[in-house]
């Protein structure tokens, strides 16, 4: 089977951190501004999100020029929807619960106490959504949106531009350059999440496939912000406990990679395989 290749060709990676940089900076700086004159600041941090990838777009397309037929094609049909859908939903909730899980385990071993004996509280979990059109907005902005123009630079721009090197520096290199455009607590999470998300981009071969893990994985992150309450202050710690939520989490990672790992997962075979 021939080659399959679906990339826009190599471009600048400095310039695209560059700009992701600038575009950045410059949403932070609407966001202020907006907040300073009494906006809400969930409607600021919308707006403010989609001028910086309004700028952000205008500083890439000259990168782009020439190129857009091929850059368009990163996003193919896949030769079966349902199996990418499949894996794709299932790597972003089995990250999204991982998450989760490294975020309660602190608690059991009491990395986050203040010293003093705290009331035993839960874990209690409550729905409290606001108004249905600030739910819809966020995912609009953060389940949409933002994974869409992520997944198109980093798993399509930046990863293309580094398949001279070998598939490991491929990965971690994309990853380091997703995860250093997160706020300082989210690294982590960024940066696993780019791992996998350029795993499944490889086997794959279409930006469908990392596009829809990261959709449902920001959906679900969005849905917490707006609708989940949970509080769980436990009345002891417990190394067991912690250990085995800590487990758990690395077990629902593993699920993550073994599913980005499958070429079936509904793109065309990988470059130099041949179909069965």
């Amino acid at each position: 089977m021939a080659k399959i290749r679906t990339p826009a060709g190599r471009v600048s990676i400095p310039l695209l951190m560059l700009f992701q940089v600038a575009a950045l900076a410059l949403r932070e700086l609407v966001r202020l501004k907006l907040t300073e004159t009494g906006i809400n600041s969930e409607v600021a941090q919308h707006c403010s999100t989609l001028i910086g990838f309004g700028v952000l777009g205008v500083l890439i397309w000259p990168l782009l020029r020439g190129r857009t037929t091929a850059a368009l094609g990163m996003f193919h049909k896949p030769r079966s929807w349902w199996p990418l859908v499949a894996c794709s939903l299932g790597i972003g909730l089995s990250l999204r619960l991982g998450s989760w899980a490294f975020l309660v385990a602190p608690r059991s071993f009491d990395f986050v106490g203040s010293g003093n004996t705290p009331q035993a509280i839960g874990p209690l979990l409550s729905r409290t959504c606001p108004p249905m059109s600030g739910v819809l907005s966020g995912v609009a902005v953060m389940a949409i949106l933002t994974p869409t123009i992520e997944e198109f630079i980093h798993r399509g721009l930046i990863l293309d531009s580094l398949k001279n090197y070998t598939r490991l520096i491929q990965i971690v290199a994309s990853a380091l350059l997703f995860a250093v455009l997160h706020v300082f607590d989210n690294i982590p999470n960024a940066f696993i999440f780019g791992v996998i998300a350029a795993v499944q981009m490889q086997n794959c071969r279409t930006l469908w496939g990392p596009l829809i893990s990261h959709a449902t994985y920001n959906l679900l992150a969005t849905l917490d912000q707006h609708c989940l309450m949970v509080i769980w202050v436990p009345q002891t710690t417990s190394t067991t406990r912690g250990t085995a939520i800590i487990l758990l989490g690395i077990a629902l990672y593993l699920v993550a990679i073994g599913l980005a790992q499958q070429v079936s997962a509904g793109g065309h075979n990988a470059p130099g395989t041949r179909s069965r």
